[in-house]
């Protein structure tokens, strides 16, 4: 009998142990603005590779991309991006062309995996649209539209991001870098080159950036952050 005391009170160590572990996680503020965060934030991020989304019927790469985002006080636990795509090519040869409807990207409190690094699981990230708004991307040639894929908020399937600490020695030039690879991304597809129509679920995106933060809107006046 007292050996099952023994391992009654084992387990129920082992249960506290991870439930605190869990709070700890659920409360985190995984990014920390230097300054105390005082007012607004905003961030500007640039690629650091090229941004790679690929389905099997081809490839589209935007060696340009930029994403930026705004915040107040300085423990962020969610942030929404909005990210503009510039001289996107797919398919080999076509250029492609891409519509972010005013749609976002929100990250909520992500899992803590030690300071100064932090990885956003799949479930901890949204493409956030407007009622009725997609992300749209369509390849053209000799200025035709071949078709269009429209990308709906949700979700993604699988993946990741993992966010690190980067940047210079200074408190005010500590930024972050953010290496993404999310799968089993849904769109639909009006065919033709785009795949066959309908609804799919195999869209992959890859790409890493460099996220950095300003007190003003301008970008003029770099304010640090870190991952906590």
């Amino acid at each position: 009998m007292m050996h099952k005391y023994k391992a009654l009170g084992v387990a129920l160590a082992a249960v506290l142990g991870l439930s605190a572990i869990a709070a700890q996680v659920a409360s985190a503020n995984p990014l920390t603005v230097n300054e105390g965060g005082s007012g607004t934030t905003f961030y500007t991020g640039d690629q650091e590779t090229t941004w790679i989304f690929e389905t099997p019927e081809g490839t589209s790469q935007c060696p340009t991309t930029s994403i930026k985002a705004a915040t107040a006080g300085a423990s962020v636990t969610e942030t929404s991006y909005e990210a503009t795509y510039s001289n996107c090519s797919g398919l080999g040869f076509v250029t492609m062309h891409w519509n972010q409807s005013n749609c976002t990207y929100t990250f909520t409190t992500p899992t803590k995996i030690k300071t100064g690094e932090v990885t956003w699981s799949a479930s901890n990230i949204h493409i956030v649209c407007a009622a009725g708004k997609f992300i749209e991307y369509t390849p053209t040639f000799l200025g035709t539209s071949a078709c269009t894929r429209f990308i709906g908020s949700q979700t993604p399937k699988g993946g990741h991001i993992i966010g690190r600490n980067a940047g210079g020695p200074g408190p005010n030039e500590k930024d972050v870098t953010l290496e993404i690879t999310l799968e089993g991304l849904q769109y639909t597809s009006t065919g033709g080159a785009c795949g066959s129509a309908g609804a799919h679920s195999d869209l992959k995106w890859t790409g890493n950036s460099t996220v950095r933060a300003y007190s003003n809107g301008g970008h003029t006046t770099q304010r640090g952050i870190a991952f906590s």
